[in-house]
C-alpha cells in the first residue's frame, strides 16, 4: 500500500460519522464501480448500494447507503447521507460505532 493517504468525511444531517485519513474508498454509481485513491481527479456524484473504506490499518469497513453525495477535491473525500444513523438503521448505527472505538 502507497504511504498516501485521503481525508474521508461522512456527514448525515445529524452527525459527523467518520473523519479520518485513509487509503481509498470503493463505491457505486449510475456509471458503475469506482475507487478514490490519493491525487484522484475533482468531481462529484451520487452514490449507491455501498461504501468500502479501506483504513490506514489495513482493515475494510463496508457501510451500506441508499444514496448519497460524493465530492473529490484535492485529496478530502466529502460524503453526504440523508439518513438518521441512531433511529433508522440499526445495523448501520452499529457499524458507525465501529469507527468511534
Amino acid at each position: 500500500m502507497s504511504d498516501k493517504s485521503i481525508h474521508l468525511l461522512i456527514l448525515t444531517p445529524d452527525e459527523r460519522i467518520f473523519d479520518d485519513q485513509v487509503h481509498s474508498i470503493s463505491c457505486e454509481n449510475e456509471l458503475g464501480k469506482l475507487d478514490i485513491l490519493p491525487e484522484h481527479s475533482n468531481f462529484m456524484s451520487m452514490i449507491d448500494k455501498e461504501v468500502t473504506i479501506r483504513t490506514l490499518l489495513g482493515n475494510e469497513i463496508q457501510l451500506p447507503i441508499d444514496q448519497a453525495i460524493l465530492q473529490v477535491l484535492k485529496d478530502k473525500v466529502v460524503i453526504l447521507m440523508n439518513i438518521d444513523v441512531s433511529k433508522n438503521e440499526p445495523d448501520l448505527k452499529a457499524i458507525v460505532d465501529k469507527f468511534q472505538e
